[in-house]
């Protein structure tokens, strides 16, 4: 997805992890109020976009963002460090991450990343492996369905919004898929939310429709 349009997601990624938090009492609406320490891991977390947004929800969270890329994370810890946020930028990738973390974050996110990942089954093994008992994942991503092809690729990539050859159809997932691949690994999905981007008005928009793109909360029991 390109830069900029992960920047304007934030205005739906970060409303859906808050209410997620808020609601699972793993964060207080008063942060002065929060005395536990949240741990949160930001799965493919690029640049940062997402994990700095994450960051600022509450002074307890404590953050590590993980990517393959080198580049990117160097990238990530440049603009944490001008920014003055203290967060925790790794490079590796989730599977290597999982052997040696399990269980120690009460947080996942993984946004815009399932898309990208072929052996899915193997993916979420190794995020839940991080994840405590009780513990939330969210994810954001595209449905695998002909709107999502038409639109959300391609009419995107012909309009210049995201490089051509970013996404394939093929490799996406429905929320259907996406529940029940999570039940299979014991966990339980809390809530759904469709959104998509006005070309119009140039900013992402919340709906009930998940055709095209999705966010999602499931807890791991």
């Amino acid at each position: 997805m390109a830069l900029n349009l992960l920047q304007k997601m934030n205005t739906i990624r970060v409303p859906f992890i808050k209410e997620g938090l808020l609601n699972d009492g793993i964060l207080t609406e008063d942060d002065s109020c929060q005395t536990e320490i949240v741990n949160v891991l930001d799965v493919g977390c690029g640049t940062g976009i997402l994990a700095e947004a994450i960051v600022k929800l509450s002074s307890r969270i404590k953050l590590t963002g993980v990517d393959y890329s080198a580049k990117r994370i160097k990238r990530a810890q440049t603009h944490a460090h001008l920014q003055g946020l203290d967060i925790a930028y790794v490079t590796s990738k989730i599977e290597d991450y999982a052997s040696r973390h399990a269980g120690q974050y009460d947080v996942i996110v993984a946004s815009e990343v399932i898309e990208h990942v072929t052996k899915k089954d193997e993916f979420l093994t190794a995020c839940l492996k991080c994840l405590k008992p009780n513990g939330s994942i969210f994810m954001t991503t595209i449905s695998k369905t002909m709107l999502a092809n038409f639109v959300a690729i391609f009419m995107y990539e012909n309009l210049g919004l995201i490089p051509k050859g970013m996404h394939e159809i093929e490799n996406c997932i429905t929320p259907a898929d996406l529940m029940n691949m999570l039940k299979s690994f014991n966990c339980d999905t809390k809530n759904t939310q469709g959104y998509f981007y006005n070309l119009f008005t140039g900013r992402w928009n919340t709906t009930t429709n998940t055709d095209m793109f999705y966010c999602l909360h499931a807890i791991k029991n």
